[in-house]
Order: structure tokens, then C-alpha cells, then sequence
């Protein structure tokens, strides 16, 4: 079985200008504390992983670092590579005087470090640095890898590390790759700078969350930097409690040796590159691998681990488009539920929930069994209030939810769930407002005879009014033909709907339009009245006396007298009483019959007569 060595502390040399140094550092305030291993990445699939990587140092321990050294990959040609990682390291970091380097050259590419560690021991500071270096390796293919650029000038020679013997430079590259004959395995890269050493004799590292379904092949890969191959005190790996003893590579006692176990070498200077095997160390069922390590002497710097499991499990993930509009309070929404990074089979029946600031509004399932890489549409209708929600709300969709939150499938991951929009309820809420209903009770009815224009009082966002849009009508249900404008005038009492479509979102609303009964005016008997001295055909007329013939008992009625029909229409300039007669002898004018509530009114004609008197012969 195999574990990869860490670079740990060199023999401590006991004289007194080291002693001073060590102790100075000691005095220093710690800048920085050891980073622990974490999880970084996760890949599911018919994958597997190698390394490649070499040290810059030119021996073991001589404080002396090339300028550049290579390494080759080699992989097969049903072998596809998927990632490819570059980890370098060395002393210094935190510091003017000892500053880390973050920009290095691989194959003439300058590379920039995307992560960055650093450690402190004792008052010597050690960075780790990271890059992902996929399109490189892709373009370059197998062959060569030369690292190059790392500039560590200010720490050889003649420096605190070299005095110490913690003096180290080198680079990896971890390479995950697909092959169709492998087994479906969990690969998981963890990584940090994290150390056992003579003041930290013990270091734990658990590594999760995993998914072991069986421990075929399984295996698992270290990158450690300061590991001396003469330096053997107190110094174990074990993995869930089992001593990992590979000799002659890495014997139980000195594991963290500079050796490179992928390509057997034993003259990686400073530095491990290992791989080991797990069978018999996991078990079906494991989510985690324990490792411990131990060092009363040498300095070991884990910089990262992979791991290699056979994991059959699924991963599902939802997705939908962006919520652009939402009609009547009601979400029609395309969904889709993947099953990509996974190991094994997603059932069907697999629950889905949603959520509208988080109260849970809906649910659905997946219908089909999703494959490795598979995935399936799902369509559903959702009912919100909007009128209570924030604006803005969040809409969460969550795959592997029974609606309490509660998953029902084991995933190889249970963190990528979920998915959500932050919505505007402004800017996506279609709604169609057409006004309160015209009625009676309410004294707004229409008078009968009369026409009223329908219009829209509102239509939300402001974007769906006018050529944005199409229209129709309908009365009592029925559609109205030829009646696909925003506007609608109306002559008969009636329930009229709207139906406004935008960006294929439909709105409808309705609006009961009553019409008032008008009053009828009674055409009264002409007012007759004897012309006065001289006969010139003039007299004075009291209007008011044909009132009750007009009105005929109607309630809420009253009468008045205007000269001109147009004026009786528009209810303007009212006669008053006397009133004289401006044609002679015969002149008609109008009476408006109007009632109380509404102002409905209907107007006749009233004639006025003046008989002339008889004449008297002297």
C-alpha cells in the first residue's frame, strides 16, 4: 500500500549561530498559520488520475536549485485527459526579503498562480501555489513538461532555510483523465500546506465527503514537499488506523523519503510524489479516509491529495431559463434536471420543489431514470400571490426535495441542489386592470341609449401596451369579432372581457357594464295663454305647469325648460318662469325629464300658444 511523504524538517544542527537564528524566529509573531488540506475538486466518472512532477533541487539538501527540470506524461491513447493541475512550492512568502513566486513558466507559457498557500514553521515561511494548466497540457499533448521561472534567488544559499536544512523547490502537474474500460470511480483533490515537523508531531487530515462503493482500485496520491531520505525519526503514515509500509520506496518509518513512486525514481530531492494502494483500507459505505501523520524530526509540508474510489451514486442538479414574465400571479416554467456529475443512475420519481420567497408553492418529480450525463425537460404551472411577496423575491427550484427540505437520494454531491432567480416583481408581473365594474348600485351605470368607451386603466410593464401587444374582446363569453383594439365602446348592459397576449404571457380581465333605465318624458298639452294689451302675440308663460304631465309619477324626477333642444341635451342655460314667449303668438321649447341618481334624462317638446284676445267694436 502507498501514501505520499511529506517534505518535513531537516536534522537540526546544533551550533550556535543556529541556535541564535531559531531562536530569533521563534520571537517573531506568526504571520501565518498552516492551511488545512480541503476538499478542491470532484470529478465522477469512468476516471482515474496520475502525476507527474520534479524537484529543482540539485541534491538532497545541498542548497543549491536549477533553474528548470522536467518531467513526461504519457498517457494512453484511450486515455482523455479531463483536468490537469500545476502545484510548485518553496520557501519564502509573507515577506519583502523571502517573497512567494506566483509566476512560473511551463513549456514557454507563462502560467500565474489561481490559488496561493503559505505556512509558517518556527518563523520560516514556506508558499504553495496553484494554477490550472487544462489548455496547456491539451495543446501540448503527451511529451516533455518543462518547469521553469521559479525565481528563489533570495533563499540559496546562505539563508535561514539553508542553515536549517528546510531548503526545497519543485512542481507537480495531477492529471485526471476518462477511459471508457474504467470503473465508475469518485475522484476528489484535496489540497492546502499544511506539516508534522519536531514542534508538531502529529497532523490528522480527514478527507470528505466521499462515496465509497467498493475498494476496487482504489488508491490515492500525495504531493509533500522537505522530506529527507536521511531523516527517520518518529516518522508513520497510516490511513484509517493501517501503517502504510511500501518498501523500498517508502518504508513504515520514513514514508516522506524523496521519492517519486509513480515512476519508481529515488532522487526527487526534497520532495514526494507518491501514490498508494487503498484495497482493504475502504469500505462500502465510506464518506471519509482518516489520515495521520507523525514526525519527531523532519519538516513533511502536505501540499495536496487525491483520492481514487469506485463510487456509484448520481448527482442531480436543475436548471430553468429566466422567469421573464409572470401572468394573473401564474409561473408556466421549463425546468430541467441533469444527472452530469455523477457515478451511477438518478431514479425516477426523484421529487422537486419550489419555492417563492421561501414558502414552498409547488412540486414534481423527474419521470425517466437519468443515465450518467443525462438529463430531462419538465414543465409545471406554479400559483403565486404576488401581493404578498417582497419585491424583489427569490424563486428557488430544488431537485431531491420532498417539500420539507429533506433530501431522499444519495448524491455524490447534496450542494448543488438548488437553483434560484432573484425576481422584480415590477419589471415581470403581467397584469391587465380594466377599472371597476359600470353599475347600478354603484351610480356609474351607463344611461340606456348612450355609449361608453372600455378602455385599459392599467397594463404592467409598461413595455406591453400598444404594438407590443394583441387584443380581443369578449362579451357575456362570446367573442366579439373584428374587436382587437386596446379600446371597446359599448351600448348594452353586459360582462366584457379583455384578453391582452404579450411575449406569449395571456392577461385577461373583465368588466360588468349595467345601463340604467332612462325616465320618459310625457309630451304635455302646449301651455295656452290669452295675449294681453295689445294684441302684439307675446304673454308670460309659467313653465313649471306642465312638470307633472311630463314627469307622469316617474321618482326621482325633475323638470327643466331650455329654449334650444341642444341645450335641453347638454342640461345648459334653463329657462326660469314667467317666462315670455320670443316668437309671436306660437313657440316651442324644450323640456329635459332628468332623474336624480345617474342624470339620465329624455327631453319633448313643449309648445307654447298665445291666443290673441277678441276685439271689441266701439
Amino acid at each position: 500500500m502507498k501514501f505520499f511523504p511529506i517534505d518535513q524538517r531537516k536534522s537540526i544542527v546544533f551550533n550556535f549561530r543556529i541556535f541564535l537564528l531559531n531562536l530569533l524566529f521563534l520571537l517573531i509573531p506568526l504571520i501565518v498559520s498552516a492551511q488545512e488540506i480541503g476538499l478542491f475538486q470532484q470529478f465522477n466518472g469512468r476516471y482515474d488520475f496520475t502525476a507527474i512532477g520534479n524537484t529543482l533541487n540539485k541534491g538532497d539538501n545541498i542548497c543549491d536549485v536549477l533553474t528548470e527540470s522536467s518531467a513526461n506524461l504519457a498517457l494512453n491513447p484511450t486515455q482523455t485527459l479531463l483536468s490537469a493541475n500545476l502545484y510548485w512550492a518553496g520557501p519564502g512568502g509573507g515577506d519583502s526579503a523571502f517573497p512567494a513566486d506566483n509566476d512560473v513558466t511551463l513549456n514557454g507559457n507563462p502560467v500565474t498562480a489561481e490559488r496561493t498557500f503559505l505556512t509558517n514553521f518556527n518563523g520560516r515561511r514556506f508558499f504553495g501555489a496553484y494554477a490550472d494548466v487544462t489548455n496547456i497540457v491539451n495543446i501540448e499533448g503527451n511529451g516533455l513538461f518543462t518547469f521553469s521561472d521559479l525565481d528563489l534567488p533570495a533563499i540559496f544559499p546562505g539563508s535561514i532555510y539553508c542553515d536549517t536544512e528546510t531548503d526545497f523547490g519543485g512542481w507537480a502537474i495531477i492529471v485526471v483523465y476518462e477511459d471508457p474500460a474504467l470503473d465508475l470511480n469518485q475522484i476528489s483533490l484535496f489540497d492546502g500546506l499544511d506539516y508534522v515537523s519536531s514542534t508538531n508531531t502529529t497532523l490528522e487530515i480527514i478527507l470528505g465527503p466521499l462515496n465509497v462503493t467498493s475498494d476496487n482500485l482504489a488508491k490515492i496520491g500525495f504531493l509533500a514537499w522537505e522530506g529527507d531520505a536521511s531523516l527517520a525519526n518518529g516518522e508513520s503514515l497510516t490511513i484509517n488506523g493501517t501503517l502504510i509500509d511500501n518498501p523500498p520506496l517508502n518504508p513504515g518509518n520514513n514514508q516522506f523519503n524523496g521519492t517519486n513512486s509513480y515512476t519508481n525514481s529515488t532522487v526527487l530531492y526534497n520532495m514526494d510524489l507518491d501514490v498508494y494502494d487503498l484495497t482493504g483500507l475502504v469500505f462500502p459505505g465510506d464518506n471519509e479516509i482518516t489520515i495521520n501523520l507523525t514526525s519527531n524530526q523532519d519538516l513533511v509540508l502536505i501540499h495536496n491529495v487525491i483520492t481514487s474510489v469506485n463510487s456509484e451514486l448520481p448527482d442531480a442538479t436543475i436548471s430553468f431559463e429566466e422567469i421573464e414574465f409572470i401572468c394573473d400571479d401564474i409561473i408556466e416554467l421549463e425546468y430541467t434536471v441533469s444527472n452530469i456529475n455523477s457515478t451511477g443512475s438518478l431514479p425516477s420519481g426523484t421529487p422537486i420543489a419550489f419555492y417563492a420567497d421561501g414558502v414552498l408553492i409547488g412540486q414534481s418529480q423527474t419521470n425517466t431514470t437519468l443515465p450518467i450525463d443525462g438529463s430531462e425537460i419538465g414543465n409545471i404551472t406554479l400559483n403565486i400571490t404576488t401581493g404578498s411577496l417582497p419585491d424583489p423575491f427569490i424563486f428557488l427550484a430544488v431537485v431531491d426535495d420532498d417539500g420539507t427540505g429533506t433530501s431522499t437520494v444519495s448524491e455524490t454531491n447534496e450542494d448543488n441542489n438548488e437553483y434560484q432567480q432573484s425576481i422584480n416583481l415590477a419589471a415581470v408581473t403581467v397584469s391587465l386592470d380594466l377599472g371597476p365594474d359600470i353599475l347600478i348600485a354603484n351610480n356609474n351605470a351607463i344611461c340606456e341609449g348612450d355609449n361608453r368607451v372600455l378602455s385599459i386603466v392599467s397594463l404592467t410593464p409598461s413595455g406591453a401596451n400598444g404594438s407590443n401587444s394583441s387584443y380581443q374582446w369578449f362579451l357575456n363569453g362570446t367573442i366579439i369579432p373584428g374587436e382587437t383594439n386596446d379600446q371597446l365602446t359599448v351600448n348594452q348592459t353586459g360582462t366584457y372581457l379583455l384578453e391582452v397576449t404579450y411575449e406569449g404571457c395571456v392577461v385577461t380581465d373583465n368588466i360588468l357594464v349595467e345601463f340604467a333605465p332612462t325616465p320618459i318624458a310625457v309630451v304635455p298639452n302646449p301651455l295656452v295663454v290669452c295675449d294681453q294689451v295689445p294684441n302684439d302675440g307675446f304673454a308670460d308663460f309659467n313653465l313649471t305647469d306642465a312638470d307633472v304631465q311630463i314627469i307622469n309619477g316617474q321618482p326621482n324626477t325633475f323638470v327643466t325648460y331650455h329654449i334650444s333642444e341642444p341645450d335641453a341635451d347638454a342640461g345648459i342655460n334653463p329657462l326660469t318662469s314667467p317666462y315670455t314667449n320670443v316668437d309671436p303668438s306660437t313657440q316651442i321649447v324644450f323640456a329635459r325629464l332628468e332623474e336624480t341618481v345617474l342624470g339620465c334624462f329624455d327631453v319633448v317638446e313643449l309648445e307654447l300658444q298665445v291666443d290673441a284676445a277678441p276685439a271689441i267694436t266701439d
